[in-house]
Parts: C-alpha cells; structure tokens; sequence
C-alpha cells in the first residue's frame, strides 16, 4: 500500500495531508480487500484565475492504480473550499469504484449460472 499526497500552489499541513489520507482511504477500502499492492495519488492543487483578488479554487485528482488491474482509476473534482472539492473527488472514486464491483459481480454470477449442468 503506497499513499502519495501531492499539494501546488499552497502549503500543506499535517491536518490537511491526515484528512486526505483518511477521506480517500476509508472510500475505497471497502472495494480493495483484497489488494495488497495499491497505489494511490491524490494531488491537490490551488489556482486563482489569473486574478490575485478573486478566491482560490481547489482542484482534487486522485489517481488509483492496483496490481490486479491494468486499469489506473483517476477522478478530478474541483471546488472553492478544500474539504468539498476533496470530499467531491472521494464521492466520485467511490461510485467508479462501485459500478466497477457491481459489473464485476454480474459478470460472475452470469458465468456461474451459464456453465452447463453436469
């Protein structure tokens, strides 16, 4: 299990690097019990729009690659306040996750009840 957490534009903070642990990892652990080489980027990034007056906006990627999948997740939410566009990009990982689950499951049991009755 490798977390990597990214921030540009601004400082972290240790709270802010534990909330984005926390948030994205209790997201998609229910989906990767079984994984064991997981690697998970989460990137925060901070822009002004070119106009120092205006708010900052915060854009969240995360980014999940496993070793059973050639497949790498990715998600990019972006928001005014960090804890939304964080908890918009973990909201968004967890339902990809989920109808990735959910079609893996369907699949296995239409393979299951297709096979001919011996």
């Amino acid at each position: 299990m490798n977390i990597e957490v990214l921030t540009k534009g601004f400082e972290k903070t240790e709270s802010m690097s534990e909330h984005l642990q926390t948030a994205t990892w209790e997201t998609i652990e229910p989906f990767l019990k079984n994984d064991r080489d997981i690697h998970l980027k989460v990137i925060v990034d901070e822009t002004s729009h070119r106009i120092e007056g205006r708010r900052p906006q915060f854009m969240c990627e995360i980014l999940l690659k496993t070793a059973a999948s050639r497949k790498v997740f990715k998600v990019r939410k972006d928001s005014a306040d960090f804890h939304e566009a964080v908890a918009r990009a973990s909201s968004a990982m967890k339902e990809m996750l989920r109808r990735r689950s959910k079609k893996r499951n369907s699949q296995r049991t239409w393979d299951v009840v297709s096979q001919p009755a011996a």
